[in-house]
């Protein structure tokens, strides 16, 4: 993990989404409203969301998703970590680890 790397921990009730473009924006150092990519250009922000909604019961679902935008690496870990590293090297296809 490189030293630039943010880790942000969601808060009750927030949206892995939510958490991304917050993340992403902190790590830019521009306002969320400012940014000058959307999420959704990388990947359906509702899909995301729905990929980590807990199923039959639980309270948390496990996975990995990795993906690239606005020169930044997006790795979110379960329910409750999202990692954004800045990143010379983009890479085009996302990752999906379940």
């Amino acid at each position: 993990m490189s030293q630039d790397t943010q880790i942000y921990r969601l808060s009750e009730g927030e949206s892995l989404s939510q958490a991304v473009v917050h993340t992403l924006a902190h790590v830019r150092g521009v306002e969320p409203t400012n940014l000058d990519v959307r999420l959704f250009d990388a990947v359906d922000p509702d899909a995301l969301d729905d990929l980590f909604a807990p199923a039959d019961g639980a309270s948390e679902r496990s996975g990995s998703v990795a993906f690239e935008i606005a020169g930044c690496r997006i790795e979110i870990h379960g329910t409750s970590r999202v990692l954004v590293t800045p990143s010379e090297d983009a890479r085009s296809a996302p990752e999906i680890t379940a």
